[in-house]
């Protein structure tokens, strides 16, 4: 967009749009995607992993040898937790290698991030996708399935909470449902780690809540859905 942008597009947004893209803003600019476009892969991880159980009847088969439920669950979940740190990484080695080509073909001085800030936003953004992921598992054993809870996730993801955030400015009353939203949360959480400098231009960068209290948020979130996904795997008539 910043070689071909709109008629009477001014000079300083297109060169905007290259800074983004270059290695010193790279971690800012895959950060702010994180929320949502990570979050709702994320979260159809979660889904996928315990819902598709369901679904093809293992989890009858599984629980027939006795083994304690939420051990079950746990294992499932420490093995999502392990891919999605996996994933996590290769978006940002993905971004940093991107970034560097085109630094290079449009004959930029690269300026490398540095290590801490790269690995406080790694862990920034597994941490943010962990809470999503953990929405898409609570929501496959509430349905017991994966294309309901797929599909609701991604709704709620997209539509409610952008709705809502997006209207957060035009209410009090909607800007204090926003603040204790995990998406709006885990966007000001990203948005204390992008620089100042692409802030305006950041897709995904949200400033309603700040960092102490985006962490605190989605803490109280992970355990809500924590403890609801083993209440439903452990209360609940999964074996019919």
């Amino acid at each position: 967009m910043y070689k071909n942008p709109p008629p009477n597009t001014p000079s300083e947004v297109t060169d905007g749009m290259l800074g983004l893209l270059l290695p010193e803003n790279i971690v800012g600019n895959v950060i702010s995607g994180l929320p949502q476009l990570g979050g709702a892969i994320a979260l159809t991880f979660g889904a996928i992993i315990i819902g598709s159980e369901f679904k093809w009847g293992t989890f009858k088969t599984v629980f027939i040898h006795q083994p304690k439920r939420l051990n079950v669950l746990a294992g499932k979940l420490s093995a999502l937790i392990m891919i999605l740190f996996m994933f996590v990484l290769a978006v940002f080695a993905t971004g940093l290698l991107c970034s560097y080509f085109i630094a290079t073909i449009e004959n930029v001085q690269i300026d490398w991030p540095s290590f801490m800030e790269f690995v406080k936003a790694l862990l920034a953004g597994w941490f943010m996708v962990v809470i999503l992921a953990m929405l898409g598992t609570m929501l496959a054993t509430l349905f017991r399935g994966t294309t309901l809870a797929i599909g609701t996730g991604l709704v709620y993801i997209f539509v409610l909470e952008g709705m809502i955030s997006g209207a957060a400015e035009q209410s009090e009353v909607i800007e204090n449902i926003a603040r204790v939203l995990p998406g709006v949360n885990a966007g000001s959480l990203a948005n204390t780690l992008i620089p100042s400098s692409i802030k305006d231009i950041a897709i995904g960068a949200i400033d309603i809540v700040d960092g102490t209290q985006a962490i605190f948020v989605l803490t109280a979130y992970a355990a809500g859905f924590l403890v609801l996904t083993g209440l439903f795997i452990r209360q609940r008539d999964i074996i019919k």
